[in-house]
């Protein structure tokens, strides 16, 4: 999310609408950020460099 600041803000302002509505359930708290969650994983992914293999570069 800190390639995205638009999904930081809106799911700051989601957990804490969560920790209001959900009254300390965590089963809720939690289930309440999966469309958000799933949202956020089927978004292209942003560009950067693939990460480099373990080991010597030769």
């Amino acid at each position: 999310m800190r390639e995205r600041p638009d999904y930081a803000e809106r799911y700051e302002t989601l957990k804490k609408r969560l920790a209001t509505d959900a009254n300390c359930d965590w089963d809720i708290h939690t289930h309440g950020k999966r469309d958000f969650i799933d949202e956020v994983l089927a978004a292209p992914a942003m560009k950067k460099a693939p990460p480099l293999p373990a080991g010597p570069l030769y």
